[in-house]
């Protein structure tokens, strides 16, 4: 006798009803959207104990006959598909025919329904997925659902239930998610017996917000409302201050479903770039309308996924949407995106030349190899904070200057970095120079200055705290400065610049550096060697899940190079198989972050007068590349009534 037989249909009800009813929220979610697809515009959700009690909805949608309301707790019956070809078009929220059916057998369902042009209601009582009662009953239009003692008969799904109280916060998040993606309807979600969310319903997403958020965070809105190419992006979005430490507050629908996807999100965070902390995320209300061929929602069991025939177009048209609407609101325009090498060869319009690196430490020319082909446009200029080339007059030779840097101490000894030097007149020399580089404002100048210029009148550095804040004093605050974040501004800002006017420099290795990844690392950095190159890095496939590095830039060091390469791994891994259109500029972040001075780095106080100047010479960019505040201030008043003056 065989060993396979077939469950019997209570079994395998209960089973199915595991994938589609994880949770009391889960039971919320498919009843509004039975109610929703109903026609409803008003819908009330109370719960008791977290839902595990009891959980009821009432909508005032079309109702149902005896005969229908029979039929909807029955697996796989539904109204909303026909054939196999409306599945590739769905438009409704549900379609499967087993969100009722599910709830049924692992509870106790009773549920009131009537139509308009009906005398009479139906009442239909089931529980553990068998009908017990159906009969007539008084009732008003629409329908009423009402769930008891959630897994009552599946004791394993009800002991891994959390408490009542977190439960509970589960079906709030679901209810505001569900109230910001329909702000046409009138929602109201009661807890205990105490009413928690009311919406209106008059198709404005800012009571919406309010309705969940209140006053406070609907007051720092900017709207969105755009359409490119067929997709259709409208809701709102947080100003950067209403940035969050986690994805909670990132809501998004596509044609009204709730629902998560790594390209809408993607996209929204790339639209906040340079505007935004590293790890802060912004908030959003954001529904996306898109035909419904060119989505597909039956990926999920609880159709909590979207996926798109057309990625790219999905992500460019709210990636836009987004960008636009802050740059109107902010007045911020942002930088152009930075060109992508096509080859490996550093092309230049001049002829080549021979620069020379000074090492800090041992004060010997490093030799610096450059290549050449036919004429390109340069993506950027020598990412060096050590050597630096100026055109004479005459546009003959270059004029060489030779110079130590400044903020790079990191690279000194302990001992070194602790003892209390006197900064010679030569290498003040150096340090002017060195900065005026960074400058993002002015041009170069015609000279190198004879004297190390005075720090401009109205500020006065008091001097280094934690050896990684310098202090301020000017006017009537005392500013705090992060030397870390200025530095790499500083330094973002002057290879963003080179970017476009000449080429990457790079050092050959005198012994190539062999790396080596796990499997799925390697094929993907093969896929995108290209990207090394734009950051100056020469890398080829060697063999056995390993890439060769024969160049890097100049002013990265050999052992830090690993470690950039594994960094550049990480964001093409965040990015996915879109890369954004910014995604370049990201790179830079990398390369000014590891060309620049880092915290507990003891300064010396002229290094500290330069860094601060010219810190206020970045004309409004008040933050890091990765979004971080370059001060922070306190005003006099407040340190006096500190100390009660």
């Amino acid at each position: 006798m065989g060993t396979i037989h077939v469950l019997d249909r209570l079994l395998s009800d209960m089973i199915a009803a595991g994938e589609v009813v994880e949770r009391p929220s889960s039971v919320v979610k498919e009843l509004f959207e039975n109610a929703k697809d109903a026609g409803a515009g008003r819908i009330t959700v109370e719960i008791e104990e977290g839902g595990k009690k009891r959980i009821s909805l009432t909508d005032d949608g079309c109702g149902m006959d005896r005969e229908d309301a029979v039929l909807s707790v029955v697996r796989y019956a539904t109204s909303k598909l026909k054939t196999k070809e409306d599945l590739f078009s769905i438009s409704t929220m549900g379609f499967r025919g087993e969100a009722l059916a599910s709830i049924c057998a692992v509870s106790k369902v009773t549920m009131v329904t009537r139509k308009e042009d009906a005398l009479s209601g139906t009442m239909l009582v089931c529980e553990g997925g068998e009908v017990v009662t159906v009969e007539d009953i008084g009732c008003p239009v629409g329908t009423k659902i009402t769930v008891e003692n959630l897994f009552y008969n599946t004791p394993a799904r009800l002991k891994f239930l959390k408490k009542d109280a977190t439960e509970g916060a589960y079906i709030e998040e679901i209810v505001a998610r569900l109230i910001l993606s329909n702000p046409h309807l009138s929602i109201k979600f009661i807890k205990d017996g105490r009413q928690i969310y009311y919406s209106k319903g008059d198709n404005d997403i800012r009571s919406a917000v309010y309705a969940v958020y209140g006053s406070q965070l609907s007051e720092q809105l900017i709207m969105v409302d755009a359409e490119k190419n067929g997709v259709a992006i409208s809701g709102c979005v947080g100003s950067p201050n209403l940035a969050r430490p986690t994805r909670k507050f990132e809501n998004f629908s596509v044609n009204g479903r709730i629902c998560k996807s790594k390209i809408l999100i993607q996209a929204l965070e790339y639209a906040y770039f340079q505007k935004m902390a590293q790890g802060k995320y912004p908030f959003c209300a954001l529904d996306i309308r898109v035909d419904y061929t060119l989505c597909d929602v039956n990926v999920h069991p609880q159709k909590a996924e979207v996926k798109f025939s057309d990625e790219q177009s999905i992500y460019d048209a709210l990636y836009n949407a987004v960008k636009d609407a802050l740059e109107e609101k902010l007045f911020v325009k942002e930088t152009t995106t930075v060109p992508i090498a096509t080859s490996k060869a550093v092309q230049y319009d001049e002829e080549p030349k021979t620069y020379q690196q000074n090492s800090f430490l041992t004060k010997e020319p490093v030799p610096v190899r450059e290549t050449t082909t036919k004429k390109q446009e340069p993506i950027f200029n020598q990412l060096n904070d050590f050597t630096f080339m100026r055109e004479s007059k005459t546009e003959t030779e270059p004029v060489m200057i030779k110079q130590e840097p400044v903020i790079t101490q990191i690279e000194l000894s302990k001992q070194e970095i602790t003892e209390e030097k006197e900064v010679s007149t030569e290498e003040e020399k150096a340090a002017e120079i060195l900065l005026d580089q960074s400058k993002p404002t002015e041009e170069i100048p015609e000279r190198i200055p004879e004297e190390p210029q005075e720090p401009d009148e109205d500020f006065r550095v008091i001097g280094q705290v934690f050896s990684s804040y310098i202090l301020i004093e000017k006017g009537d605050e005392l500013l705090l400065l992060d030397q870390h974040a200025a530095h790499e501004r500083l330094n973002y800002e002057k290879i963003h610049r080179q970017m476009t006017e000449r080429a990457i420099h790079s050092q050959l290795l005198m012994v190539p550096q062999i790396i080596e990844f796990a499997p799925t690392d390697y094929r993907l950095l093969l896929e995108h060697l290209e990207l090394l190159q734009n950051v100056g890095i020469t890398a080829d496939d060697f063999s056995d899940n390993s890439i060769v590095v024969r160049e890097i830039p100049c002013e990265v060091k050999e052992k830090n190079i690993e470690k950039l390469i594994y960094e550049i791994l990480e964001e093409i891994k965040k990015s996915g198989k879109v890369l954004p259109q910014n995604f370049n500029l990201k790179l830079l972040f990398l390369v000014a972050c590891k060309m620049s001075v880092k915290a507990n780095t003891k300064l010396s106080m002229y290094q500290m007068e330069k860094l601060t100047k010219e810190a206020f010479a970045l004309n409004g960019k008040t933050t890091c590349p990765h979004g971080r505040p370059l001060f922070i201030s306190f005003s006099k008043t407040t340190i006096e009534t500190k100390f009660e003056r």
